[in-house]
């Protein structure tokens, strides 16, 4: 029996070891990681094109931008978020539009003017996100053709909101990045805490197992003295026998 129970826990300390074992060999630098290219990255040059459009006061002189990997509900939100920090504006609805959104009395002196009136869509076509703006003074849209030099004003704001869309993205990536690094650094400190536990179950079986091989040799020399000690209580009894055979 106290063989048995021996053989039983060299068997779980074999088991135990070679999970320790595995754990410890299963590191996440191991895996296939991906290649960092980040030195070669450039921010994208971004299409911007003027047209005319109809929108809610007619068919109107419009600049678009063309971006692509953001979805239009992303992309007002981007654009909502300059207006307000740029500019401290908020959008207004437009009666009869429910695409079209309107920043009212903006001050854009890069553009030349101390009060625009801002009316902006958002559209999702063949893959690419098309951000349309009209701008008034009140009495005329910013066209090409009837202003060259603003309108290259115009183009050199939406370029700046272009990199200015970039670098959100960009921000919204590293902060993915960094949670799923913080996630990879939990898994990696329970797998940790889970070998040192492992180990220190290890170390008490140990113990365990020396404490009951002791006892097993002890056993033995038990054995050896019961063996003795039988032997010769099987002659009292044989002795004592004979002594009622005489009866």
């Amino acid at each position: 029996m106290k063989k048995r129970t021996i053989f039983l826990f060299c068997l779980t300390l074999t088991s135990v070891v070679l999970l320790a074992q595995q754990t410890e060999s299963q590191n996440p630098m191991d895996a296939d990681a991906p290649e960092l290219t980040d030195s070669g990255y450039q921010i994208p040059e971004h299409k911007i094109s003027t047209d005319e459009r109809p929108m809610s006061l007619g068919v109107e002189a419009c600049f678009m931008l063309y971006l692509k990997d953001v979805k239009p509900k992303k992309l007002k939100t981007y654009w909502d978020d300059y207006m307000k920090q740029k500019f401290n504006t908020k959008s207004k609805k437009v009666k009869g539009n429910k695409h079209e959104r309107k920043y009212q009395n903006v001050a854009i002196y890069d553009i030349g003017y101390d009060q625009l009136d801002i009316y902006r869509v958002v559209y999702e076509q063949d893959g690419m996100t098309e951000f349309v703006l009209w701008l008034t003074n009140g009495e005329k849209f910013i066209a090409p053709y009837r202003d060259e030099s603003t309108s290259d004003k115009v183009k050199s704001f939406l370029k700046d909101f272009g990199i200015y869309v970039e670098k959100r993205k960009i921000e919204e990536e590293l902060s993915e990045e960094e949670h799923q690094l913080s996630e990879l650094n939990k898994k990696q400190n329970k797998l940790i805490k889970e070998k040192e536990k492992l180990e220190k179950k290890i170390a008490d079986w140990e113990k365990n197992i020396t404490k009951a091989k002791e006892k097993i040799q002890q056993n033995i020399v038990d054995q050896e003295g019961k063996a003795v000690e039988i032997e010769d209580q099987s002659k009292v009894v044989e002795a004592v026998k004979n002594k009622l055979k005489k009866f």
